[in-house]
């Protein structure tokens, strides 16, 4: 992420355990820092926003290659 004031990046672990732990598979944060001091503002969790996006890429690779979009689309955290 960049704007002309905030800076982030996107930082993720995959742990294969983690479904039975009822915990997300794949947990992510994005921290987000002022881009002219480098100081860090905040941390967001990012878990369900990668859900979402996975999902939306799906439906925009599909309907690039011509096929029909999904009637039904399922974004979210897997546990």
């Amino acid at each position: 992420m960049r704007s002309s004031s905030a800076a982030g990046i996107k930082w993720l672990t995959v742990s294969g355990k983690n479904p039975s732990r009822n915990l997300p598979r794949v947990p992510t944060a994005i921290p987000v820092c002022d881009s002219e001091t480098g100081l860090l503002d905040g941390v967001s969790d990012g878990t369900q926003l990668i859900a979402e996006r996975t999902a939306a890429m799906a439906v925009a690779q599909r309907l690039r290659s011509g096929q029909p979009a999904p009637l039904q689309i399922r974004a979210g955290v897997r546990t």
